[in-house]
């Protein structure tokens, strides 16, 4: 039997047919194997200009590795062992609700950023808003402005050039907790803790024009005080929540002494887009010194009586 070619329209016998699929086979795994060599060397030159021009396997690259395992080793140890004790402490001692509880306690310890910007400082309700009109500033509340866009024709919608407000993570659910704290515990005690929390936060605040409040040494100077306080009033009058007692009066000693009585200080008309109370979000005073004098309320007390034993 006898083949025809399609080009040179000569014929082939099978035994040329096998001889030329031999030889076929050969150039093909033989070009394969070529290729395979080649493709491995350029790896090699490429991984090795990568490991020569980078930090990778260097000192540097062991130093990020032992510090995300060490993230990782603290965040597992949070999970397992600080969130079961402190979670029911907020929810028994403050009365919240457990779901605003672990948000509280996940916010402050993972706190969410993008680009380096914690998104709870985005989450800011406008109190009211500055206007710049011929050389002069105009403050208007944020409910005015807002009702006369919306019902007066005449109205001039000028565009604000700052504002001034309260962080919804930062100032006003710490402040709405503090105020539930009045029906949980002597609202008496509480005013007496907030009055020395708002002397020592007075006093401990550098304002910063149109910038910020910021408190150093937030934990010797409010948050311990307060706790102390909280304690010895709560045991002087009779019993009580200590840790409630320390958590309101913190928050309110900060909110009034720290942000509040330095408002004039601050200048918020300086801003150059917003300010606001409680601006930090979680890692904001309000919040952080509340909660770090609830917990040292609740524990001091327990540590001392371990301390005698």
């Amino acid at each position: 039997m006898k083949w025809r070619t399609r080009r040179s329209r000569r014929w082939i016998t099978p035994w040329q047919m096998r001889k030329y699929g031999a030889a076929f086979e050969q150039r093909l795994q033989a070009s394969s194997e070529q290729e395979r060599q080649a493709t491995q060397q350029a790896r090699q030159e490429k991984w090795g200009a990568i490991k020569s021009s980078m930090w990778l396997c260097g000192p540097f690259f062991w130093v990020c590795a032992a510090t995300l395992c060490g993230m990782i080793a603290v965040l597992i140890v949070l999970i397992k062992v600080v969130f079961p004790i402190v979670l029911p402490l907020l929810v028994e001692r403050l009365g919240i609700h457990p779901l605003m509880a672990f948000i509280l306690l996940l916010g402050m310890v993972c706190r969410i950023s993008i680009n380096e910007i914690d998104l709870s400082r985005l989450f800011n309700i406008p109190i009211c808003l500055f206007f710049r009109q011929d050389d002069q500033i105009r403050c208007e509340l944020f409910p005015i402005v807002l009702l006369k866009s919306i019902f007066s024709r005449s109205h001039n919608s000028d565009k604000y050039y700052a504002y001034f407000g309260i962080n919804i993570f930062g100032g006003l659910m710490p402040v709405l907790i503090a105020m539930y704290q009045l029906r949980q515990a002597a609202p008496g005690l509480i005013m007496l803790v907030t009055l020395m929390a708002t002397i020592m936060a007075y006093v401990a605040a550098q304002p910063v024009p149109g910038t910020c409040i910021y408190i150093r040494h937030l934990f010797l100077r409010i948050v311990l005080p307060t706790s102390l306080a909280a304690i010895l009033i709560s045991y002087w009058a009779g019993g009580g929540n200590p840790a409630s007692i320390a958590f309101a009066g913190a928050v309110f000693g900060c909110l009034i002494g720290a942000d509040l009585l330095h408002l004039n200080d601050v200048q918020p008309e300086r801003a150059s887009y917003g300010l606001s109370i409680g601006g930090a979000g979680f890692d904001d005073g309000i919040l952080v010194c509340g909660l770090w004098s609830l917990i040292l309320a609740e524990w001091l007390p327990k540590l001392v009586g371990l301390l005698k034993f």
